[in-house]
């Protein structure tokens, strides 16, 4: 009995101290090496890092989910590990991202497993648990409804906000694509919320904010969501979704977004059956749906894209209702623009070739080959009276700037959207990023990513862009993340150094960015330019707005989404 009471104490010490080691209890070490953070969630206990005064968790997941059907909550035994960025949804098979001038993730972009080991987010904090009083920032990446991920650039980070300005900032991954967006609801009520999924998938991570993001510090009664691009479209998507009413109380849409969903649910499962008949699907709604179900991602990808899938969110008449969004009426929102938003334009000056060749084509022209430009695309009467124009705006741009401009007043632009919301009697602000980058003698921002390391406090992960012209660009930087970092706490952009009108369709007051000088401009400042660009002849034979109605109905492909990007899921400029 003695020797087992021995053996006895040992496992009991053994056990003692394999418990210790569980509780995770940290070593010495140096006051600013890296260690360990942890918290419990509604899933389960997560650890994740501290460095330079941030907590960061990567990957924590949010749901799980079969194909086609709605998501459920996470859980997991034991500590998820929070360490290493996350999967995320399967969307291209060369859409890695690594030119470095983007410094971009090397991020691998196929799911190999499970497809739903895309539904995780990531956290940014100054300090893991706490009182729970901090702002909440949750982005939405863009990529239209097809592509992109949460940490797809470096400057999708949300490190420097948390740092600097002491938000709690969450970033989310999702079902895209046919995943995310493929109407399959004719062959069965339990896939009523197919064409909606993956923004289904953004409500659920919403409702794991509210849950949760208290142990991180963060206030879930504050929560602000922002989007770009299709994130945009997100964003105002989930200013229309009842379900979703609660969830969030500010909004921010930057170079996306819509006033009005128009897809409807016979729209989208016309589109379905253009898979279908592609794969040559025969017999029963039920063996339909099953071959759908059990065909391999790649195969299911490859026939919608042959059949033409435009992905977007579905007025199914329950989930989202109408498609407007004045169940928000209550909700600040900001929509914004840059300067030369969704350009093409200068694609009819210069030719397309890859690797940014037509803005550095453009940047080396001279003064003279620049208004030649000006008259080759909108003709001899209207060339020199868009130059006008635009030096009346913009005296502070050279001329060549203009060449790059598309409407920000038509289908593009921030307008339709803040009107809606005025007419709603919401507040809303709008604002124009109209600096340009130094490299090639000054760029545009022309959408995709172009401004995001400014709202996010990013603009040294763009070391090349702003190359010679770091002062000017971290300026610039301040300027706009301490705006979007007020109208977190506040519901107001306005800062020390700017105050930020509201927008109305009488005033158009817009918050310009710019180097020269930023500041509110009222009236419409620039709607001279579009108004004089639309009547005028472009260089296709059309007038350009009827060739801007053109390229806005034409169906987009896989590689070509709404929002502008290139055959390989990434940015057309990566700015």
């Amino acid at each position: 009995m003695k020797k087992i009471g021995k053996i006895f104490a040992v496992i009991m010490a053994a056990v003692m101290v394999f418990a210790a080691s569980s509780a995770l209890a940290a070593p010495a070490q140096a006051a600013d090496a890296v260690t360990g953070v942890f918290a419990s969630t509604t899933g389960g206990d997560v650890m994740g890092y501290r460095y330079d005064g941030v907590d960061t968790f990567f990957a924590i997941p949010y749901g799980t989910a079969e194909r086609f059907q709605p998501a459920v909550p996470a859980s997991w035994e034991g500590m998820y590990c929070a360490n290493v960025m996350g999967e995320v949804c399967p969307q291209f098979s060369h859409a890695t991202a690594t030119r470095d001038l983007f410094n971009s993730f090397p991020y691998n972009m196929i799911l190999t497993e499970s497809e739903s080991a895309c539904l995780n987010l990531n956290v940014w904090t100054q300090e893991t648990g706490g009182e729970g009083t901090r702002p909440v920032i949750v982005w939405f990446h863009g990529g239209g409804y097809s592509a992109g991920s949460s940490l797809m650039f470096n400057f999708y980070s949300g490190e420097a906000m948390a740092r600097d300005y002491d938000v709690v900032f969450v970033s989310v991954n999702q079902r895209l694509n046919a995943l995310g967006y493929l109407d399959v609801s004719a062959y069965g009520d339990e896939y009523k919320l197919s064409g909606n999924l993956g923004q289904t998938d953004l409500e659920l991570s919403l409702r794991w904010v509210q849950d949760n993001i208290a142990a991180f510090g963060g206030d879930p009664s504050n929560v602000t969501i922002i989007g770009q691009s299709g994130g945009g479209g997100k964003v105002t998507t989930l200013m229309s979704t009842p379900s979703a009413k609660g969830l969030f109380q500010k909004a921010v849409a930057l170079s996306g977004g819509t006033a009005q969903i128009t897809r409807t649910t016979e729209d989208a499962q016309a589109d379905t059956a253009k898979v279908v008949e592609y794969l040559g699907l025969e017999g029963s709604d039920e063996e339909i749906i099953q071959a759908l179900v059990e065909l391999p991602y790649e195969k299911l990808l490859e026939a919608a894209t042959a059949a033409g899938v435009s992905y977007g969110p579905v007025v199914d008449g329950d989930y989202i209702p109408t498609g407007s969004y004045e169940i928000s009426a209550d909700i600040p929102f900001i929509a914004s623009n840059v300067m030369g938003e969704f350009s093409t334009n200068y694609a009819e000056v210069v030719p397309y070739t890859p690797n940014y060749d037509v803005h550095m084509m453009l940047a080396y022209m001279d003064d003279e080959t620049v208004k030649q430009q000006y008259i080759s695309k909108w003709g001899e009467e209207y060339g020199p009276q868009i130059m006008d124009a635009f030096a009346a705006a913009y005296p502070n741009h050279p001329l060549k700037d203009g060449l790059y401009l598309n409407d920000r007043y038509g289908g593009f632009g921030a307008f339709g959207m803040l009107d809606a919301m005025a007419s709603y009697g919401g507040t809303c602000y709008n604002s124009l990023l109209a600096y340009d980058y130094a490299m090639y003698g000054g760029i545009v921002p022309i959408h995709t990513a172009s401004s995001i390391p400014f709202w996010f406090d990013n603009a040294e992960d763009i070391p090349k862009f702003i190359a010679g012209d770091e002062e000017g660009a971290f300026i610039m930087e301040h300027l706009v993340s301490s705006a979007l970092a007020a109208f977190a706490y506040t519901g107001s952009p306005s800062t020390e150094e700017l105050e930020w009108e509201a927008y109305t369709p009488e005033n158009g007051a817009t918050m310009v960015f710019d180097a020269a000088e930023s500041g509110m401009k009222y009236n419409f400042f620039d709607k001279e330019i579009f108004d004089l660009i639309s009547q005028a002849p472009s260089s296709s034979g059309g007038s350009a707005s009827e060739d801007a109605e053109a390229a806005e109905e034409a169906p987009s492909d896989e590689g070509a989404s709404e929002e502008g990007e290139s055959p390989e899921g990434e940015t057309t400029e990566g700015e």
